[in-house]
């Protein structure tokens, strides 16, 4: 017998159950959704687990006590903002699944907007999620692992942020990227989680990397590798290349960056050694 309502997990014990049954999804399917460390065992289980330590909203269906349907959601109260980590793993269904997390959010987060990361490996579930949403981004996804880095000479103007420079950084920043859930006003709500290093021409800001280190999931991201006209590649590549020896220097195993898919950071990130690992597709459902 199928339960026909999502059961919200509160009880610990019950993640290994949960645990397995994404793995077993991940092993079949081969990736399923982003972050990309979700690919991965370990990456995976740490996901799992933090996500219910930190009090987000994970999600099952059962068929006769057993596990058909698992998604965890980024929850996040201030800004509306939901996001599956990871994917939707189901065992079969997808268009049924989909359904029922759609009927969940009009009943649970009604004003929220949520956001699904898939890649063109899965285009049965990007059709689907086209046919509901809109596409904000296309982009490709690199990583850089810790053993990897290449050391180099870097511009001597390019400098960690410091706390007096901030609202020069966000009228860049706004302007650069008007569309970014990451604007200022929210950056400034979560500064002491983000890194900014800031290139200068002539005493102005006209470059800089907006990136994070992912405490628990041992990785970094680049978020953003904002500039104006004429800034030149070898800037570019020195702000990739400190923003991953900083990452690195806390112990994290890679760096992971997105990028859009006729960007000029796709050879950058070559030359730098990333790995192009996939593309990506972030659909937004209000």
């Amino acid at each position: 017998m199928i339960n026909n309502n999502f059961i919200k997990i509160t009880n610990e014990n019950e993640l290994e159950d949960i645990i397995e049954f994404a793995w077993n999804i991940t092993k079949r399917d081969i990736r399923v959704g982003y972050p990309s460390g979700v690919w991965e065992y370990n990456g995976l289980r740490k996901s799992i687990i933090n996500a219910f330590n930190d009090s987000d909203d994970i999600v099952v269906l059962k068929e006769d006590n057993k596990i058909i349907v698992f998604i965890s959601l980024l929850v996040e109260e201030d800004n509306k903002y939901l996001q599956t980590i990871g994917g939707i793993y189901c065992i079969d269904d997808f268009d049924y699944t989909f359904n029922k997390l759609l009927e969940y959010k009009k009943e649970n987060y009604p004003d929220f907007k949520l956001y699904i990361i898939y890649s063109s490996y899965n285009k049965e579930i990007l059709n689907r999620l086209a046919k509901e949403g809109e596409i904000l981004d296309k982009l490709n996804y690199y990583r850089l692992d810790n053993d990897k880095l290449k050391l180099r000479e870097v511009d001597k103007n390019i400098s960690y942020i410091k706390d007096s420079e901030f609202k020069e950084f966000s009228v860049l920043h706004d302007k650069l990227n008007p569309d970014i859930y990451w604007n200022s006003d929210n950056l400034l709500k979560d500064i002491e989680n983000w890194n900014i290093l800031v290139y200068r021409e002539d005493g102005n800001i006209v470059a800089y990397a907006l990136y994070k280190f992912r405490v628990g999931n041992e990785l970094g991201e680049i978020f953003a590798l904002s500039y104006k006209e004429n800034v030149s590649n070898n800037i570019k590549k020195d702000l990739i290349y400190l923003a991953s020896k900083d990452i690195f220097e806390r112990d994290a195993d890679y760096m992971v960056y997105f990028t859009d898919v006729d960007g000029d950071e796709n050879e950058i990130l070559l030359e730098l050694d990333f790995d192009f690992i996939n593309d990506s597709f972030t659909y937004v459902i209000e």
